[in-house]
């Protein structure tokens, strides 16, 4: 049995692997899920391949229940169909001489959204090969450079540090429960959360804040989090917590 993290360990910059089993472990069914989507659109230049956008919105879509475990399950047979394309095309462009890293790195993204679709979730596996493509897209190589090397170590920081905070995005402060009041819940930021949710547009969280403020909103942490230079995801705690999601 693993130790549990604490507040400290969470909000550290370490051990990340560690923080994604403490998510895995203790958030609701959905909320892992919207952090496996999450931490697949991490990779954000290979997500634009239409299957690999298809099936993350039909993953989406499954975590708030509007479509079935059967059209979840056809989105991770697309996405091995893929995984299995890429592979293949990788191993026909190394045999000829020819640039494997694109179909490589789609390799292993097909997976990470394949895996995003498993019942039950491996959050592991999904934030690993997720990982695993980010940097061979950032470096344009598929493992020719050294693990020891200056490009490969800045490539994974990089990355981690964007997968470390689409899970404090969804996840938030799991051992402060987040403070709010029905009175904040006004017209205006209910409408204003539900548009950012359902078009997975976030450039109004700003405006939110200001919203919520003159709601009589008082609670730093949900302001500094829409005010917040990060990126947010649907399954975002601030958004959730509007729209009472979970």
């Amino acid at each position: 049995m693993t130790r549990p993290m604490t507040e400290d360990e969470w909000f550290s910059p370490t051990d990340d692997g560690a923080r994604v089993r403490h998510a895995a472990e203790h958030l609701p069914p959905r909320h892992r899920r919207l952090l496996a989507v999450g931490l697949c659109r991490t990779v954000t230049g290979l997500v634009t391949h239409p299957a690999l956008a298809a099936a993350l919105d039909v993953v989406d879509q499954y975590a708030d229940g509007r479509v079935t475990a059967g059209a979840l399950e056809r989105a991770r047979h697309a996405c091995r169909a893929l995984a299995q394309q890429s592979y293949d095309a990788y191993r026909r462009a190394a045999d000829t001489g020819g640039s494997a890293v694109a179909a490589h790195a789609c390799w292993d993204l097909a997976w990470a959204v394949s895996f995003a679709a498993t019942d039950p979730l491996p959050l592991d596996k999904v934030g690993a090969r997720a990982l695993d493509a980010a940097v061979q897209a950032r470096t344009g190589t598929t493992g020719g450079l050294s693990a020891t090397s200056p490009e490969f170590h800045a490539a994974v920081a990089a990355h981690l540090s964007l997968m470390r905070e689409t899970v404090w995005e969804v996840a938030g402060n799991p051992f402060q429960p987040p403070r709010f009041l029905p009175a904040w819940r006004t017209d205006t930021v209910t409408a204003l959360a539900k548009q950012m949710y359902e078009s997975r547009d976030f450039t109004a969280m700003p405006i939110l804040a200001d919203a919520l403020q003159d709601a009589g909103c008082d609670s730093d942490a949900l302001l500094r989090h829409c005010r917040g230079e990060g990126t947010h995801v649907r399954g975002c705690w601030a958004i959730d917590l509007v729209l009472e999601l979970e």
